[in-house]
């Protein structure tokens, strides 16, 4: 028998459920009909009534499920799930000492009243994200459910459709992570699994699309890192080619991109070489997250280089350049752009155009445990002598460190930014400055002006 929640728990619900007002509107071309912005106001308003139904229905030591992670977080959702315009409200949640402990009610707003629809019924510890995508192609959304089964196991995930009124499981497997897009441009969602074998350490990434009235796995195609990826995103590998780009970590501190298309109606991924069984295209020392960097639609993929004086250097203490290249569409990466990011200080510097590879960096040792300062020194070297010349240096200070000493900082540096924790400077090389336009130094040296709109502030790269 089903018992009341306690007072306590049904304003914790009505509470939580407030939090709708953060559904994000969905393009229409993505069949992903979560309501919009203008509309949540008017289903705001009908928590109200939601509200004395989610309290019969559920049962005691019951609670409201958070999704880790995923498109829809929020604890209610608003569905169009047969694209009719008849709006679905869904609600998971979490039972304790059951046999089937994650469950999503569905309610349905018949004559102006909210009533129970049917009710999804999963076995698992948490759910890891919930996903409303057309993978059959009959214009109407599936539910994708993404279940955390154990603490070292992989995750598990069901597909449920729409049928006669009910939810019936279409499909049902394993996975580390997954993604739901059309990669071929046929105006139908793909289902791609990430897949990692704890046994091997092995990991592979497998196609499934909507055939002969089931999801029909299509092929598979093996990975190099077995790690849970660090980053996925799915955008444009060029201007006609959708991709889905894993960012992810490989021994103990490098990292690799791993980009997957379709070609042919077979997943591919695009630098992996079959008689290495690996990628030696885009690995890189550390760990960097590709992006659409110049902003022109097309995801960039970021490789390192050293300086040309710094080749000799441990790990650490290499000032590693990023280079962001864009695919060629075949099997190579073309270098578009490249600039310097220093995670421990949360610096970041665009190279501009005209510099090439006879800049090189120098730093303080930022890793360092209590430093209080912490420089970075931008330089010219001459090919031919091998001189160095400084064009410009940015110090970092703690905010501690700034606020007793302001006055004499300012006089000395120019401000480049602020973050929480820390104060960036600048200080030009006036030597540089005073020198002929005919001098080749000149070529390399920036303006105070464009050196501060290359700057950034960064977030360390392991906040996503």
């Amino acid at each position: 028998m089903i018992k009341k929640l306690s007072i306590v728990f049904i304003v914790t619900i009505f509470l939580v459920a407030l939090s709708i007002h953060n559904v994000s509107k969905k393009q229409k071309d993505t069949k992903d009909l979560l309501i919009g912005a203008k509309q949540e106001v008017e289903y705001s308003e009908d928590i109200q009534k939601i509200k004395p139904i989610i309290n019969k229905q559920l049962p005691s030591r019951s609670k409201l499920a958070s999704l880790r992670k995923g498109p829809n977080k929020d604890n209610i959702q608003f569905i169009d799930i047969e694209g009719k315009g008849e709006i679905k409200a869904a609600v998971p949640y979490e039972v304790e000492t059951d046999k089937n402990p994650l469950r999503v009610l569905f309610l349905s707003k018949i004559s102006g009243n909210w009533k129970e629809d049917d009710e999804i019924k999963s076995v698992g510890q948490k759910f890891d994200k919930i996903v409303y995508k057309d993978l059959t192609g009959d214009g109407k959304l599936e539910v994708i459910v993404g279940l955390k089964v154990g603490e070292n196991s992989n995750k598990g995930i069901s597909i449920y459709k729409l049928k006669n009124k009910k939810f019936e499981e279409i499909f049902r497997d394993y996975y580390t992570d997954f993604i739901v897009t059309d990669l071929d441009g046929d105006k139908m969602d793909e289902l791609v699994l990430i897949k990692m074998d704890k046994v091997t350490n092995g990991s592979s990434a497998e196609l499934y699309k909507w055939k002969d009235n089931k999801l029909k796995h299509i092929n598979g195609v093996s990975l190099e890192s077995s790690f849970e990826p660090y980053s996925i995103q799915v955008g444009n590998a060029t201007d006609k080619q959708m991709g889905i780009f894993i960012d992810n970590g490989v021994g103990a501190h490098s990292g690799i991109t791993e980009l997957l298309v379709m070609k042919d109606g077979k997943l591919k991924n695009v630098f992996y070489d079959e008689k290495i069984n690996g990628n030696d295209k885009t690995t890189k020392p550390y760990l960097e997250k590709s992006r659409d960097k110049d902003k022109d639609g097309i995801i960039e993929i970021p490789l390192m280089r050293a300086p040309i004086d710094k080749k000799d250097e441990s790990m650490i203490d290499t000032p590693w350049i990023t280079t962001w290249c864009k695919w060629d569409g075949e099997e190579s990466l073309i270098p578009i752009s490249e600039s310097y990011y220093n995670y421990n200080i949360e610096l970041g510097f665009d190279f501009p155009t005209y510099w090439d590879d006879s800049i090189t960096i120098d730093t303080s040792k930022f890793y360092e445990e209590n430093r209080k300062e912490n420089w970075i020194k931008f330089s010219y070297i001459d090919k031919d002598s091998g001189n160095k010349q400084e064009l410009f240096s940015i110090k970092v200070y703690d905010k501690k460190v700034w606020d007793e000493d302001k006055k004499y900082i300012e006089n000395e540096y120019a401000l480049l930014g602020k973050s929480d924790s820390k104060v960036y400077t600048v200080e030009m090389n006036d030597a540089i400055q005073g020198k002929k336009a005919k001098d080749i130094s000149m070529k390399f040296s920036m303006k105070l002006s464009e050196i501060k709109e290359r700057f950034k502030i960064v977030k360390p790269y392991n906040k996503k």
